[in-house]
């Protein structure tokens, strides 16, 4: 699955350097499972950007009118019919734009990731 993360940060001094960073931030996925690109799925948009504003148009992409859900769901549980769309085992959907915070919990309970590592190494 193809995604990106947006983290936000403020600056409020450059001498000294003070910066905060937002424990919050937004993950956006592509609607089409990632492969390479290729002359041939090139014009695949829902494939190659996570722009919500384009992702919000693919006719296989599942959204809901909330992106705030706590529960597990998975980015890859649509398999080619729009990742980030479908909640695992409830039918809810988060969509193809996700809570920072959602996608860490993923991470860490589906996949097994140590977040708390990947946070710090990040900030």
């Amino acid at each position: 699955t193809k995604f990106d993360v947006r983290v936000y940060a403020l600056v409020t001094s450059n001498d000294p350097m003070r910066i905060y960073v937002y424990k919050e931030g937004i993950a956006r996925f592509a609607t089409e499972k990632y492969k390479p690109a290729t002359p041939e799925n090139l014009n695949t948009l829902f494939m190659h950007l996570t722009n919500y504003s384009i992702n919000k148009k693919n006719t296989k992409a599942r959204f809901t009118s909330s992106s705030s859900s706590t529960s597990s769901s998975s980015p890859s549980a649509n398999k080619g019919k729009g990742s980030g769309s479908q909640e695992k085992g409830g039918g809810n959907e988060l969509g193809s734009k996700w809570p920072l915070t959602q996608l860490f919990k993923y991470m860490k309970e589906e996949r097994n990731i140590d977040v708390e590592l990947l946070w710090s190494t990040t900030k």
